[in-house]
């Protein structure tokens, strides 16, 4: 799944401990990130909107170079500025793009 996984630099980056982590990896989600997601959001999942579940899923499929992977979480995305937030939306779309040359092949 590796070649299916983008790798890109976030413009301002995220804020943990007082170290800003930039450089991200995005991968396919799978059904375990799905479900995953759901749990991490509790009893909010069953009325938790489009976007929501979209982050909770994206904090199961993105990692930060030197960030553990365990501080990855929902709530963490939620502190992106929106310039970041848009550099790993387009990169999850481009997760998209090739998952759709593969099952068009």
């Amino acid at each position: 799944m590796t070649d299916l996984t983008v790798k890109s630099k976030l413009p301002i980056g995220i804020l943990v401990d007082g170290k800003r982590f930039k450089d991200f990896s995005i991968r396919p989600g799978t059904l375990r990130d799905s479900i995953n997601a759901a749990q991490s959001l509790g009893g909010d999942a069953a009325t938790a909107n489009g976007n929501t579940l979209r982050y909770a899923t994206m904090a199961q499929r993105v990692s930060f170079e030197g960030l553990d992977q365990e501080l990855v979480t929902y709530d963490l995305l939620l502190g992106l500025l929106d310039r970041d937030a848009m550099v790993l939306e387009a990169a999850s779309d481009e997760v998209e793009k090739k998952l759709d040359a593969l099952s068009s092949s």
